[in-house]
């Protein structure tokens, strides 16, 4: 059962966490759902980036603000024509922009910049585009390129320099979640999964093996997500009815072929009110990247959950007045998980309660959110 009329009257977990404007109020708040959420470290500093669907990418810094209080400052905002759906950073000073026209942006980020008198807009170029919305961006670090997914069913790599598409494959058109880790490539169609090497994805596409997860046997259920493990060969996928399913992967050496396990099938975003269950969808979540058993959950019913998958136990629940979960991010030494609450696309507008403007928060974990606790 989908419910679109739950009561406002569960707590907000958010007001005990950093948030944008909740020293200075003056800082600039998304004004409209948050798609992506990105976090970059240098030298401590700790970076964050939100992209959003009126095509603005904000950026702030997490901070000292007023009585040396931690707030998330505001330093620059970006400004599209089109909706952001993904963004990703190469280092500290370039970003790219996908958007739901199919375009590709590249944003350059001048040395020693005075930010109050900056125009970002001035360093933004467009550097090619898909047929259809651009629904992932991956920057590889080792071939100095830029790997995009398209609603086109394109999968393109752009070079840096050029900033042109010098290798594209078909794959079949439609909405595609997809990671790169290790060298392997992971789609998420909204029925089937594929894990492949990207050299041997390209070279032999009739070789890909798509497996169908127990998640869409029954109810019609639909893929929502996709995201791997950094460190460990795991990865999760979730669906619209509010489950989750985690899958182990091995390939043996000199073996281009993968098998994929399941590892646990379990229930996340559901709400059991007044002896009725009512399913909302799973949009995000992570494996920490300091602490690849933690896992971070949050979907449409305004939860974020903490699991230890490994043990199959739920570490600790952040309820959010039932605001949907949009984004969210750990950062990479796994001490910051940010996230955005905002609007439900999952269940339409006409599903959409008079919620809160979105806004973007910032939880510094705790050491028993890390483990069970006895």
């Amino acid at each position: 059962m989908y419910n679109n009329n739950l009561n406002n009257n569960s707590s907000d977990d958010s007001q005990k966490d950093i948030q944008v404007g909740m020293i200075n109020n003056q800082q600039p708040q998304p004004k409209d759902t948050v798609s992506d959420i990105q976090w970059v470290i240098q030298n401590n500093n700790y970076q964050l980036s939100v992209a959003c669907w009126n095509g603005e990418v904000i950026v702030y810094n997490l901070g000292s603000g007023n009585n040396n209080n931690t707030e998330l400052i505001f330093q620059y905002s970006i400004n599209l024509p089109e909706p952001i759906l993904t963004h990703v950073w190469n280092g500290t000073n370039q970003l790219f922009m996908g958007c739901a026209n199919g375009d590709i942006y590249n944003f350059q980020l001048p040395n020693n910049v005075n930010f109050s008198n900056f125009n970002p807009n001035q360093n933004v170029q467009k550097m090619g585009a898909h047929q259809g919305p651009v629904s992932k961006l991956i920057y590889i670090s080792q071939k100095n390129s830029l790997l995009s997914m398209g609603y086109d069913g394109y999968i393109r790599i752009w070079g840096e320099i050029k900033r042109e598409a010098f290798l594209q494959h078909p794959i079949i058109s439609g909405d595609y979640k997809i990671q790169n880790q290790k060298g392997d490539i992971f789609l998420a169609t909204v029925d089937k999964i594929l894990v492949q090497s990207l050299p041997d994805l390209f070279q032999n596409p009739q070789n890909a093996k798509w497996t169908k997860p127990s998640l869409t046997d029954n109810y019609n259920s639909k893929l929502t997500f996709l995201s791997v493990c950094e460190t460990e060969n795991y990865f999760i996928v979730g669906s619209d009815d509010g489950r989750a399913q985690i899958f182990s992967y091995s390939r043996q050496v000199n073996n281009l072929n993968t098998t994929i396990s399941n590892h646990i099938t379990f229930k996340v975003c559901q709400i059991k009110e007044n002896k009725s269950t009512y399913f909302y969808q799973t949009n995000c979540a992570q494996f920490n990247p300091q602490k690849f058993s933690q896992l971070a959950v949050g979907g449409g019913e305004g939860v974020i959950s903490l699991f230890q998958f490994l043990t199959k136990d739920r570490i600790k629940t952040f309820e959010f007045n039932k605001q949907c979960v949009s984004a969210l991010k750990i950062s990479d030494d796994g001490k910051l998980l940010a996230y955005a609450l905002g609007y439900d696309w999952g269940q339409g507008i006409h599903g959409i309660n008079k919620y809160n403007p979105p806004k973007v928060c910032v939880h510094i974990f705790q050491q028993n959110e890390m483990s069970p606790q006895n």
